[in-house]
């Protein structure tokens, strides 16, 4: 045993360095095999796009949609949300993750500091459940680390819930923000309508008439059939007044009925007269300025629907959908720690370190030299 310790010790004092890279391997191999608790992993990948991904239009209008990468801001803003601290909080809430995170060994490099406060938590955090941008395939990548397969992918497939959350969340922002003005102001011009209507409504009612124009009309022809009854009649008296006294029945009657002609001809005119307040003349301007205030609630209504219509459509092309690519699944793999990769970068790096090392002491020699 002796002679195996010494030939040991010799080989050590010929080869120090590939001595030092050994120990550095088997150090390694040790921590990962025997002390880092396993992780899991679960990943998924998301999609965002766009209602429309052509340009809407509106009887024949196009309307132009502004921003060409759209997807790509999208889907930065849900990274960054899926990176933040409040995610990080509704997940620890959700599932008590500190807790799962805390393992009782002597793992104390992959695990959770028993007594981590939140800014800590966040930290570790961002090892452990993260989101990456895929600017080729235009994906988001999300990918949550546990210390059991199930607890990844709950975590995963909180990730794409709290997503979809959040696109949701925008979606009702563009619609609060933008229709409910447009909704307000096509309410207002209704309302006015209806206003116009029931005004022209109460003055038909009042004067007992359905159309100025036509009533007017009627008692001009009124007048003018009363006023040819009137010459007939007065032509009448006339020649029968040349051998007629006027105390006689028929030329009294025709007196009678000319004096009820222009009585009815009076009355007429006067409907039609500018000069009294209740005359036709001043109906007709009422009834007039009631249907300019009817055509004007007409036209403003139907461009608030107009304006509506065209909003609610750009609107609904730009709202946000999130599309899963690839759903979380329960992979019962370990997927770290990755022994290898990592067994050969502490070699790697002990290398290095003992070239430059070497490198430092044959400097130093030539210069005592």
């Amino acid at each position: 045993m002796m002679r195996v310790i010494k030939g040991l010790g010799q080989k050590v004092k010929k080869k120090p360095n590939l001595t030092l890279i050994g120990l550095v391997a088997v150090c390694s191999l040790s921590y990962q095999l025997l002390i880092q608790t396993p992780r899991y992993e679960s990943i998924s990948r998301v999609v965002i796009k766009s209602s429309g991904n052509e340009s809407a239009s509106v009887e024949g209008m196009p309307i132009p949609q502004l921003g060409m990468d759209q997807g790509r801001s999208d889907a930065l803003l849900v990274r960054d949300y899926l990176l933040g601290s409040d995610f990080s909080n509704q997940l620890n809430e959700e599932m008590d993750l500190k807790k799962h995170y805390q393992v009782d060994n002597l793992d104390y490099i992959t695990t959770l500091k028993s007594d981590a406060d939140d800014m800590e938590f966040y930290e570790y955090m961002q090892e452990r459940v993260t989101a990456e941008y895929d600017d080729y395939a235009g994906v988001l990548e999300l990918a949550a680390q546990a210390f059991t397969a199930q607890m990844a992918e709950d975590i995963a497939e909180f990730q794409i819930l709290k997503a979809q959350e959040f696109i949701n969340n925008v979606n009702q922002k563009i619609t609060s923000s933008q229709i409910l003005s447009a909704l307000e102001e096509l309410n207002r011009t209704m309302l006015s309508l209806d206003i116009a209507k029931r005004d022209l409504a109460k003055f038909q009612e009042a004067t007992n008439t359905l159309d100025i124009a036509s009533d007017a009309q009627s008692s001009i022809e009124t007048v003018a059939r009363l006023e040819g009854e009137l010459a007939s009649l007065k032509t009448m008296h006339g020649l029968k007044s040349k051998y007629l006294t006027e105390n006689t029945f028929e030329l009294k009657s025709i007196s009678d009925n000319i004096v009820v002609l222009e009585a009815q001809i009076e009355s007429e005119r006067s409907k039609i007269s500018a000069f009294k307040p209740d005359s036709l003349n001043a109906r007709s301007h009422r009834y007039d300025e009631l249907m300019v205030h009817l055509e004007v609630a007409k036209v403003a209504y139907q461009n608030a629907l107009f304006s509506y219509e065209l909003l609610h459509k750009e609107v609904h092309s730009t709202l946000k959908h999130l599309i899963v690519v690839q759903t979380p699944i329960i992979d019962e793999r370990q997927r770290y720690p990755e022994v290898l990769k990592n067994l050969a970068t502490h070699v790697g790096i002990a290398g290095i370190l003992l070239f430059i090392l070497a490198f430092i002491r044959a400097s130093l020699r030539e210069s005592k030299d």
